[in-house]
């Protein structure tokens, strides 16, 4: 949030991550974006002693501009690893705000969606509702849906359009490519010089 940007679902993969975010103002979205790369780049290459870029591409990113496509993206991101078959159900995988809207898990850097919050009157109430949600299988056209969005020409609001909390804030689901395969790895430290022969110069 000190960042500008809302992040209200996430999941982490094996080799890549998905978000949906509600950036609140101007030129956030990118900004953030750009800090996690950086910084994500730098643990990276001193973590396992490499140097050079980690992500193959620029972050896709998909405008939510109503409801419905919002309750699908968030079943989508949520139930990524349980569709994927990592896990055998959706709250096994930690790595997903899954256990944060249908268990109520706590998390202090999620927020809420409005979306999320209109499915119940009372945090319980809500829980179920997403678990109901979240055991509706999504269809072979609204998977394609999220595999292939509609390309995220600028970070801002289409003429006329509503996003899907009829507010003045866009809503964007966001996917960031794996890491490059082919690393590059420091170079070894050179070996120790062995010393002359005797009698002669070094």
């Amino acid at each position: 949030r000190n960042r500008g940007v809302e992040i209200n679902a996430v999941s982490l993969m094996t080799t890549h991550y998905h978000l949906i975010v509600t950036p609140t103002s101007d030129g956030a979205l990118a900004k953030t974006m750009q800090g996690i790369g950086i910084s994500h780049t730098r643990y990276f290459n001193r973590k396992y002693g490499r140097t050079g870029t980690l992500w193959n591409e620029p972050y896709d990113g998909a405008l939510l501009l109503d409801e419905r496509y919002w309750y699908n993206c968030v079943r989508y991101v949520d139930l990524n690893a349980f569709r994927a078959h990592i896990v055998a159900t959706p709250e096994e995988w930690r790595w997903s705000s899954y256990r944060f809207h249908a268990l109520g898990e706590p998390c202090d850097w999620l927020t809420p969606h409005p979306l999320y919050t209109r499915l119940g009157a009372t945090a319980r109430a809500r829980q179920q509702a997403y678990r109901a949600l979240c055991a509706l299988a999504l269809t072979d056209d609204e998977i394609n849906e999220q595999r292939h969005p509609p390309r995220l020409a600028a970070p801002q609001l289409p003429a006329g359009a509503s996003p899907a909390t009829r507010s003045s804030r866009p809503e964007f689901r966001l996917r960031v490519h794996p890491p490059r395969p082919s690393q590059r790895p420091r170079p070894p430290p050179p070996a120790p010089r062995s010393p002359p022969p005797a009698g002669l110069p070094a």
